[in-house]
């Protein structure tokens, strides 16, 4: 396993790599493993990823499956397909167009749009970039939830705390709850 540098326009074939780096542009066209992905600039995986850790600044698409034990998301990041992840973290947007699997997932000033997110932990801070726009998910199911300036469809936890500007649709719960009086729950079950 060798490592890949892309500095300017570059491709990266199908193969197992120890460290794949990319300033610049950079096309991976084959599946790949490797221990870190790092991207600065504007990347497109158009096959699945495995990845110990990827770290990202600039602009990162993922058109298939990854899985990796930790992510450091800052800028723009597009999945296309599912994720698999011990840990993420993100600063920045994030868009997820299939299942995320999380152990834990924490989120500082960033703009979320997400589908289906499983996770253990979850822990959304506001931050002045989120009075624009709320972070939106579709469907939340997690152990324990910490969260501000959220919109969400269906929330599914144990353990629940909604902060200011948070909708929720729909909430089941089945711990401990604290609801901010400036959050509003249309329709809230313990179970």
């Amino acid at each position: 396993m060798g490592n890949v540098n892309i500095n300017g326009i570059g491709t990266v074939n199908a193969g197992d790599y120890d460290e794949l780096t990319i300033n610049g542009i950079g096309t991976i066209n084959g599946r790949i493993s490797c221990r870190k992905l790092t991207s600065y600039g504007f990347t497109h995986a158009e096959k699945e990823v495995d990845a110990d850790e990827v770290v990202t600044g600039g602009y990162i698409q993922f058109d298939k499956k990854i899985r990796s034990k930790t992510m450091n998301l800052k800028e723009i990041c597009v999945f296309n397909s599912d994720i698999d992840c011990e840990e993420m973290k993100v600063s920045g947007t994030l868009t997820v167009n299939g299942e995320m699997n999380v152990g834990e997932f924490y989120v500082i000033g960033s703009y979320l749009k997400l589908k289906d997110l499983h996770a253990d932990k979850i822990v959304i801070e506001e931050t002045i970039v989120n009075y624009v726009v709320k972070n939106e998910v579709d469907t939340i199911e997690c152990t324990s939830i910490k969260a501000d300036i959220l919109k969400c469809k269906k929330l599914y936890a144990r353990d629940v705390i909604l902060g200011k500007d948070c909708v929720v649709d729909y909430l089941e719960y089945s711990g401990e709850i604290n609801i901010d009086s400036r959050a509003t729950v249309k329709k809230m079950v313990k179970i």
